[in-house]
């Protein structure tokens, strides 16, 4: 997870990574989840939908990514 995170800070950087693209990988991860049978709970997808909100009103990635992976992992 840490390597994934420090790509996309690399990315932010460099802004190959917008508000709309993190939204994008939030919505992807979330998809992911779903697939892989990972059952979150309503507070969980509400914590996802105030990362996507962070998102869109520019949070860095790792601000929104760290807390939805520590989630995730916290799930398996």
């Amino acid at each position: 997870a840490v390597e994934f995170i420090d790509a996309q800070i690399a990315l932010e950087r460099k802004g190959e990574l917008d508000k709309t693209a993190l939204k994008a990988l939030i919505g992807e991860i979330a998809l992911e989840c779903f697939e892989a049978g990972v059952r979150l709970s309503g507070d969980e997808l509400q914590r996802i939908d105030r990362l996507s909100y962070l998102a869109e009103h520019n949070a860095k990635a790792h601000a929104v990514l760290t807390p939805l992976l520590l989630m995730i992992e916290e799930k398996r």
